[in-house]
């Protein structure tokens, strides 16, 4: 059994008998003292924080909306198919129609990029899925952008120990911040 995510950013909690230091700090003194490449991972994770602003329900329910925005615009171009056709057949003159000529191309040219949308949204899915069974998330409570969110927080608590760690000793604490 392993630890979640989420309690990363605890260790920062995890306080010394005395109450001068914490578990992070002392994971990343060691991580100093032995291989100081270990905290490179950090910089590694740049992309993370992009990934935190993404919700992936916003982004389906963004896509479900172009689609049916999609399926509207079909549906008034079938409409306005109709009416022409019904307008020929009674042997009325059939006005050019601006609209369904420049709108049918455009449906017809965001058709393949809308189908690909659902393909790559789909794919996105799945592979968070397997991110959060990889690391033992509960699928019912796995929030994609909360857990990018964890591990930038914790990239950015172990950066700001390091920046400390390598600076030198902190000065003793004075006043009412004292032990």
């Amino acid at each position: 059994q392993g630890f979640r995510i989420s309690d990363l950013e605890k260790l920062a909690a995890c306080k010394t008998s005395d109450n001068q230091s914490n578990l992070l700090e002392a994971v990343v003194q060691l991580a100093l003292q032995r291989d100081q490449e270990m905290l490179n991972f950090t910089k590694e994770m740049d992309s993370i924080r992009q990934a935190c602003v993404i919700d992936i329900a916003e982004t389906r329910q963004t896509v479900t909306q172009l689609n049916q925005s999609m399926t509207t615009l079909v549906k008034e171009l079938n409409l306005r198919e109709m009416e022409k056709k019904d307008l020929a057949d009674a042997g009325k003159q059939v006005m050019a129609d601006n609209f369904s000529s420049k709108m049918g191309d455009f449906y017809n040219a965001k058709k393949g990029e809308l189908e690909a949308l659902w393909e790559d949204l789909a794919g996105t899915e799945k592979a968070l899925k397997l991110l959060g069974q990889y690391y033992g998330e509960h699928e019912a409570q796995f929030i994609p952008s909360a857990f990018f969110r964890n591990i930038a927080s914790f990239c950015r608590q172990v950066e700001n120990v390091r920046k400390q760690k390598q600076k030198g000793p902190l000065m003793p604490r004075t006043g009412e911040d004292a032990p």
